[in-house]
């Protein structure tokens, strides 16, 4: 993997988002159509945007070459950016986005790299979300944990009762890669402190879906 190339496609796309941010805040968007396209069109460049920093990152990891930039980092910010950052998906689907988080909350941890998780969640509950996504974030066990609640339909049963579903490729049936879900174990698993490791975790709750990051 050239990593040049790889950054070459990211400011690509990066300027597509910019582009598509800039026209939903424009004439071009005012009718409910325009807006359906142009969120589409953000979501799956976000999409392809994220994949390729899942791919970068997981080569870091294996050629031992990524370095994890600990810092103490106000949680609440954080996930109110990564709202902000895809609100236009959120206001096509008529999504309802709430954060429950002291605003005062701060851990250590990459900042960068955790963001990418969140915000690759996010648009993965948006796709599957009815009216509403509720984001937590406490403290529980000496871990900060950040959870994402949909109210959609849930996770499958088989990624619930095997946890390394998501090592198995691609799935041809939905076209899911499940990269999403790798990069964030990798990630959770690269924060340790005191002999303990990050990790994820999936389960259903209220009918919805619950990703969780816990985070030492």
């Amino acid at each position: 993997m050239k990593e040049s190339a790889v950054h070459d496609m990211k400011n690509s796309i990066g300027m597509l988002l910019s582009t598509v941010e800039q026209l939903d805040q424009s004439e071009v968007s005012e009718d409910r159509d325009s807006k359906s396209k142009l969120a589409l069109l953000h979501a799956e460049a976000s999409r392809i945007n994220n994949d390729l920093v899942h791919l970068l990152g997981i080569y870091r990891m294996d050629q031992d070459h990524l370095c994890l930039n600990y810092q103490e980092c106000f949680v609440f910010d954080i996930l109110q950016d990564q709202v902000v950052n895809n609100g236009i998906i959120f206001r096509s689907e008529s999504l309802k986005v709430e954060i429950e988080c002291d605003d005062k909350l701060s851990w250590f941890f990459d900042e960068q790299l955790i963001a990418d998780v969140i915000g690759n969640v996010l648009i993965n509950a948006a796709k599957y979300a009815k009216s509403s996504i509720i984001i937590k974030a406490e403290v529980i066990e000496s871990f900060l944990k950040i959870s994402v609640l949909d109210d959609g339909n849930g996770y499958p049963e088989k990624m619930l009762s095997n946890p390394d579903e998501l090592k198995n490729g691609i799935d041809f049936a939905t076209g899911s890669t499940k990269l999403g879900l790798f990069f964030a174990s990798r990630i959770a698993l690269e924060h340790q402190k005191d002999e303990q490791s990050g990790y994820i975790h999936l389960e259903n709750y209220d009918g919805g879906g619950m990703f969780s990051l816990c985070l030492p």
